[in-house]
Parts: structure tokens; sequence; C-alpha cells
């Protein structure tokens, strides 16, 4: 006996397919990228009951568990690929690689997943990043050669325009 699809499902397949051309088609990465966040919303399919109060703070934690769960997964590939070497001695073989690509897949999708419904975008969280990490550099310089290297920066950036 073969199990029904729901009556959704072709309509929900056809605009995933339709988001997947635009996103392909994109002039820009940022466009892309929206087109990937519809996609993700788009395919989420978690329901039930309430976890964590509200359905949004649900697809969050499901979200968070998910990038942790992806991310073993990642690992495990080159746990594999390093001590259970295939029968050529390969680490990397093109089957693992093609496996690693795939379980990032699985990882961006959920890390786009929690950036759509903590209401974040991905620009966001990458300039929060870059400055975290620039303010970690300046943490490392001694105060007095904090100045000279801004000065050298601005001269740089003159001697570009």
């Amino acid at each position: 006996m073969s199990k029904e699809m729901p009556a959704h499902t072709p309509t929900k397949l056809a605009t995933l397919q339709s988001l997947r051309s635009r996103a392909a088609h994109a002039d820009s990465l940022g466009l892309a990228m929206m087109y990937y966040t519809e996609f993700v919303t788009t395919s989420s399919t978690h329901q039930g009951t309430p976890l964590m109060g509200t359905p949004a703070a649900d697809e969050r934690f499901l979200a968070a568990v998910g990038c942790s769960s992806e991310g073993g997964e990642i690992l495990d590939q080159f746990k594999k690929a390093i001590w259970h070497k295939g029968e050529r001695g390969q680490c990397f073989t093109t089957e693992r690689e093609v496996a690693i690509e795939k379980e990032a897949g699985d990882l961006f999708w959920y890390f786009t997943l929690l950036l759509e419904k903590s209401g974040w975008t991905l620009d966001r969280i990458m300039f929060s990043n870059m400055d975290k990490l620039i303010q970690r550099e300046l943490d490392k310089v001694p105060k007095r050669d904090i100045q000279e290297e801004v000065l050298d920066v601005c001269q740089v950036g003159r001697m570009l325009l």
C-alpha cells in the first residue's frame, strides 16, 4: 500500500523549484541569498507541540540543534577519511568529498533558518564577525601603537584615492 502525498506537495514543490531557479540565475549573491532564505523557510516543515513556548522559538531551537548536528556530520566525515581509509589508502575520495559537501549544504540550510527566525541577515552576521575579529587584533596592540597604525591606514587610504 503506497502512502498518499499531502495535497499541498505539488504547489510547495513548484514553489521550491521556482526559488531554486531564481537563486541560480540571480545577478548578485545578495539576491541569490534572498531567494535561498525564502527557499529555506518554505521548505521548513517544523510542526508539533511547542518546546520553547512559541513556534518561532522552536524553529530557532531546531535551527541551532541542526547546525550543531550537521557540524558533527561534517566532522564524522573527516574522522572516517582519516581513520577509516578506503581500500587504496585514500583519505579524501571523491565520494567522501561529495558527502562533506552535502553535509555542508545541510549545515548552511539550518544556519539560514537560524538567521531568518532570529531576524538577522547574512551581512549583519558577517560584519559583526569582522568587527569582533578586528577588535580582537586591536586588543593585542599596545595602546601607544594603535594611533600610529590608524595613521598608517589613513595614509594608505589617501594614496588609493
